[in-house]
């Protein structure tokens, strides 16, 4: 007897479940469809294999022909003198109309040998020629030292605390973030907030001359060499307004000076050109200076609610260690 099931879904798309081999072992889904055929559901399946996108993509397509294959079933009957076959062997069944392989999948001892079988096709378990699809790999970013500054500046919003210092920290590659810890006393650190923003630092290359306050200073621009990040102009009216803020310093906690600047003219990789500047900002013109080489520090990265949560009224004239979580660490006095 040949029968054709119709309760069988074989068209709808099959999809996998597994373990990306080739892509830090994240989870991935490999799909085969019927080009010819209409399907509204999907089904679906989970299998704890590390496969490749090729791999998995031949998987779901022979399942999706066994299953189809599947359909066709035949029930015939046996002679005791062929106790032989047994369940998963493989018969050729011939008949007047049709003839194939097919597969036994349940037998019964009754006198005769009842079998239920499945058909099968040779051809489904042959090399498939699909694409092999590559993976994309993120890169690996380990652990970098990370140049952190204490910046004890005048506030520049209005919205500080007078007491919490400015913290800058930037790094290349960029973590993601950076924990800050706080202790008196250079022992039993303690988290105190955790730095997602990276801070656009950098270093003069040529000499910041004096320059007048209060009015815009015209004269040569000065170049900087970025760690990371990028510089932009501005116009007159968004500097006014308070864009383009940098702090301009030798890296010591309290001489800043807090400059802004119009124009940013790139020089050469991460290196720029900034003049038409406003030189003293914020009550910082007694720290006008000539600097043949310092750092500068843009006001986007700045984090001054680290010191809100990390210095404490308590703790003003004493010693604190602020140390973040890569291996640059500052000690000094507040």
């Amino acid at each position: 007897l040949l029968a054709r099931s119709t309760t069988v879904k074989t068209h709808a798309p099959t999809q996998a479940n597994r373990v990306d081999a080739e892509a830090d072992y994240e989870s991935g889904v490999s799909e085969a469809v019927q080009p010819d055929e209409r399907a509204y559901g999907v089904a679906r399946n989970e299998v704890p294999l590390a496969l490749t996108r090729g791999e998995g993509a031949r998987t779901v397509s022979r399942w999706l022909q066994e299953a189809r294959l599947a359909r066709d079933a035949a029930q015939f009957a046996l002679p005791p003198s062929q106790n032989a076959v047994k369940v998963g062997d493989v018969v050729d069944v011939s008949t007047r109309d049709h003839s194939g392989l097919y597969r036994i999948d349940r037998l019964e001892e009754s006198g005769l040998r009842m079998a239920d079988a499945s058909r099968v096709d040779a051809e489904v378990y042959l090399p498939q020629k699909l694409y092999e699809e590559g993976a994309t790999l993120s890169p690996f970013i380990g652990p970098t030292p990370v140049e952190m500054l204490f910046m004890d500046l005048p506030l520049l919003t209005g919205d500080e605390d007078p007491y919490a210092p400015y913290i800058a920290a930037s790094a290349r590659p960029w973590p993601g973030s950076v924990a800050l810890y706080s202790s008196p006393t250079d022992s039993n650190y303690v988290l105190q907030d955790v730095m997602r923003n990276r801070c656009v630092m950098g270093q003069l290359k040529t000499p910041l001359l004096r320059g007048p306050t209060g009015i815009w200073d015209r004269q040569a621009g000065v170049e900087v060499k970025l760690l990371s990040g990028s510089l932009s102009a501005a116009e007159s009216l968004a500097v006014l307004s308070g864009a383009n803020t940098v702090a301009v310093g030798d890296g010591t906690p309290d001489n800043w000076e807090v400059i802004q600047f119009a124009q940013a003219d790139p020089t050469g990789t991460r290196q720029f050109e900034i003049s038409q500047l406003l030189r003293g900002q914020a009550g910082t013109s007694n720290k006008i200076q000539c600097l043949a080489s310092g750092i500068v520090c843009c006001g986007d990265g700045w984090a001054p609610r680290a010191g809100h949560s990390a210095i404490r009224i308590a703790w003003l004239g004493s010693a604190l260690s602020l140390r973040p979580s890569q291996t640059a660490r500052w000690c000094g006095q507040l």
